[in-house]
């Protein structure tokens, strides 16, 4: 029979892979965290106990598609470049075959995930948001002990065997990558849905952080002395030298009232004296950072810009999600 490892949805097995216990599509579906492993003792030939050690993953249907629409992998995407590699028409690229079929297919084309995604798609949108998608290593999982298990981690694996076959057919597997018109869509939804706060804590402190600035921390509440920024000032270096830079985040559109608004903020957040406890020398602001996370008019834009025309950078919905993608941040939105 071999070792196999299984991916089930609803409790019914969908794919499974002989030998492998580390399969790409966990890369696709999971998050580290989403880990289980369980040891049971069993005894061989009623004389000699061993460990056996058990691997899973376990997450949600609703978890599962949206990090699937992501990452750009969405049933429409997946199956327009199945008919671009097959060059057939939709009626042939054998859609109504078993899934045994479809694998085999896409095998013989090097290309499995294509049909392990083809054939997985359809049974999670069958299923309920709630139910559960488990991958179980089985008996395909490789180790001496427990230690062995625990030390690895699953999602890096993946994530690097699927870079691995992207480098040969960037071509074809690009679209994994390389942020596309699905993929920004998914995260500029996505970011719609978020309040400022939300929008501070999830977004904009991970890529500022991840973007290299130094004490990167939000402001809890605003109050009679308002700084005027979003964030305590933040600091970066170049050429040696500290810069201090400030956040506005504004969820909502912005129009002309809120960036007056906006403005009044962002002057105040520039010329308003602070103390850097490195040195406890007052310091003020160079740049103002100002996130929109769902746009702006194009009227209050140029407004905010003749306001502070050297020291302000505005980010749209497109920036924030670019950035969002670069960092690999997607998880904070889901």
């Amino acid at each position: 029979m071999g070792d196999y490892s299984s991916l089930y949805v609803s409790g019914s097995e969908i794919l499974s892979w002989k030998y492998i216990d580390c399969p790409p599509i966990l890369a696709m579906i999971y998050e580290s965290e989403e880990r289980e492993v369980d040891v049971k003792e069993q005894t061989d030939d009623g004389t000699e106990s061993r460990e056996r050690v058990e691997l899973r993953f376990r997450t949600t249907v609703a978890k599962a598609t949206d990090r699937l629409r992501a990452k750009g992998l969405t049933i429409e995407r997946v199956e327009e470049l199945a008919l671009e590699v097959l060059n057939a028409e939709p009626e042939e690229n054998g859609a109504d075959e078993d899934s045994e079929f479809v694998i085999d297919l896409w095998v013989e084309e090097g290309l499995p995930e294509i049909g392990e995604l083809l054939v997985l798609w359809p049974a999670l949108e069958a299923a309920k948001s709630t139910d559960v998608v488990v991958f179980d290593a089985g008996d395909a999982l490789e180790y001496d002990n427990v230690k062995d298990v625990r030390a690895r981690d699953f999602i890096a694996e993946a994530r690097s065997w699927l870079r691995r076959r992207l480098q040969a057919i960037n071509s074809l597997l690009g679209f994994v990558m390389s942020p596309t018109p699905e993929t920004l869509g998914f995260v500029s939804d996505r970011l719609a849905l978020l309040n400022e706060k939300q929008l501070l804590d999830r977004v904009i402190v991970p890529i500022l952080q991840c973007e290299g600035y130094y004490n990167v921390e939000s402001v809890e509440f605003h109050g009679p002395s308002e700084f005027g920024s979003d964030t305590k000032p933040m600091r970066r270096t170049q050429m040696g030298v500290w810069y201090y830079e400030g956040v506005q985040a504004k969820a909502i559109r912005v129009g002309q009232s809120e960036a007056t608004h906006a403005a009044a903020q962002i002057e105040a957040a520039l010329t308003v004296l602070f103390n850097d406890t490195t040195d406890n020398l007052p310091k003020r602001l160079s740049m103002m950072l100002l996130f929109l996370s769902q746009g702006a008019t194009e009227q209050a834009k140029k407004y905010l810009s003749n306001k502070n025309p050297t020291q302000l950078r505005i980010f749209e919905t497109r920036e924030i999600a670019e950035l969002i993608l670069k960092h690999d941040l997607i998880r904070n939105l889901i």
